[in-house]
């Protein structure tokens, strides 16, 4: 293999997209929340966000109450209640809960 050969090879491994497994709709909420200022998050860190059409709703104390403003006002269709400052996960999305309720 000459050193040509070697530069444009691509590389063996790739990051994969941590977002790329998400339904399209709620990794649309999730990359508008990842896109608010950190002085926002900062400041709300540990509250619970009701996100919809790239929207935050409300943020709230608890999950619970988050979770059941989100029902009541967008009822089964997909929301996303995203935890402040726990950007590495999904808290809730109605996706998960169907059938459960």
């Amino acid at each position: 293999m000459s050193p040509q050969d070697k530069c444009t090879s691509e590389p063996q491994s790739k990051i994969p997209d941590p977002l790329a497994s998400l339904d399209k709709e709620i990794r649309a909420e999730l990359e508008f929340y990842l896109a608010q200022p950190e002085s926002w998050k900062k400041d709300l860190q540990g509250k619970y966000a009701v996100i919809k059409n790239q929207q935050v709703h409300r943020v709230f104390d608890s999950r619970d109450d988050a979770y059941a403003f989100a029902l009541e006002k967008f009822g089964t269709t997909k929301f996303l209640i995203q935890q402040i400052g726990a950007e590495q996960t999904i808290n809730y999305t109605t996706q998960a809960l169907i059938g459960a309720v």
